[in-house]
């Protein structure tokens, strides 16, 4: 199973605030630009729960980055069922023209940490994830492939392949 420890996209969202000068309600605009200027890195996440990891990956440079990564490393494809993202966000791309999908999976500078966990561990680390109040997203799952990822559309419920694209550094 793929899992995630937050939500995805305030970052890009906060750099579009603060450099391009995109409109936002007062409450995202403070969330999206305390994601930029005071990140928080998932270490508690990362340290209580890698016991039941098979994989994992920050998430700095992209979200869509980060899974090609560990589909290619590991050769298996990844299936995108659930997208993790606030409906705050969803008012905020469309107030602004923007992609909801660009922002959420190739705008990078998060401090999630995306990871892989057995299926006949996640019981146990939803339990170890409650006791230790941390919480978590089943966006997906892994399924033998060649490095592939894909997402669902709920419309539709057909998958479409992701762009192997991310932050770009030094461009």
């Amino acid at each position: 199973m793929i899992i995630v420890s937050g939500m995805f996209g305030y970052p890009p969202a906060g750099l579009k605030i603060i450099m391009d000068r995109a409109k936002a309600t007062e409450k995202f605009r403070k969330k999206a630009i305390s994601s930029v200027m005071m990140p928080i890195p998932r270490i508690r996440f990362g340290t209580i729960l890698s016991k039941y990891f098979s994989s994992s990956i920050d998430s700095s440079d992209g979200l869509a980055t980060s899974l090609y990564e560990l589909a290619t490393q590991s050769n298996v494809d990844i299936l995108i069922k659930k997208i993790p993202y606030g409906t705050d966000l969803t008012e905020f791309v469309k107030h602004n023209d923007l992609s909801s999908r660009e922002l959420i999976f190739h705008g990078g500078e998060e401090y999630e940490i995306v990871a892989t966990i057995p299926r006949s561990n996640l019981k146990q680390a939803i339990s170890c994830a409650k006791r230790s109040r941390i919480k978590f997203l089943v966006i997906g799952e892994a399924t033998n492939g060649s490095g592939n990822v894909f997402i669902r559309s709920r419309k539709e419920n057909k998958y479409s392949l992701l762009e192997n694209r991310g932050y770009t550094h030094l461009s």
